[in-house]
């Protein structure tokens, strides 16, 4: 802003915070851009807020491009989205591939449980079977964190060579901690 912003715009930086709830992310997206008349909307994390995002009114009305960094979903058929992280298998192959070439072929799974979460968790299951990684163990959350201590525990015990994290935000963090 100090000189001059972009393209001459001063830059009002404005978060809302959808809270990973689709019914929220809806409702704070309309407001930025009925009330706030945003020129630019950086979307929320994850895929389920996404797609309902692209699916509200206001967004549809607005012929705002939507940036969704945090998702990977594909692109709908006259969907304004840029997607810049890549899909599900897309992202799971790689990272096979990268431990694939430093030795490390023993997995464990940490596993919080969603609709969303079944489909990612299958796939990956696929990917890591059919490319010869053996599963040591796996973790399961419930979705606000439920028995993430004990079931931690209980994947350290496994000693996985790596961990994938089929999860939110909160439920990564939670794991991390």
């Amino acid at each position: 802003n100090t000189s001059g912003g972009l393209n001459g715009k001063r830059i009002n930086y404005i978060v809302r915070d959808d809270q990973a709830q689709p019914a929220v992310a809806v409702k704070e997206a309309s407001e930025l851009i009925e009330r706030d008349h945003v020129e630019y909307l950086i979307g929320g994390v994850g895929d389920v807020v996404t797609k309902a995002v692209l699916a509200s009114t206001a967004f549809k009305r607005s012929g705002l491009i939507l940036y969704a960094p945090l998702a990977s979903i594909s692109q709908e058929d006259g969907a304004n989205v840029l997607f810049w992280r890549p899909n599900y298998d897309k992202e799971i192959q790689l990272l096979l591939n990268h431990f694939f070439s430093i030795g490390l072929k023993e997995a464990g799974i940490l596993f919080q449980e969603s609709p969303e979460n079944r489909e990612a968790y299958a796939d990956l299951m696929k990917q890591m079977l059919a490319r010869g990684f053996k599963l040591t163990g796996t973790a399961k959350i419930g979705l606000n964190g439920e028995n993430i201590v004990a079931e931690t525990a209980r994947l350290k015990s496994t000693k996985p060579g790596f961990v994938f994290v089929v999860a939110d935000t909160i439920g990564t963090a939670l794991f991390l901690k």
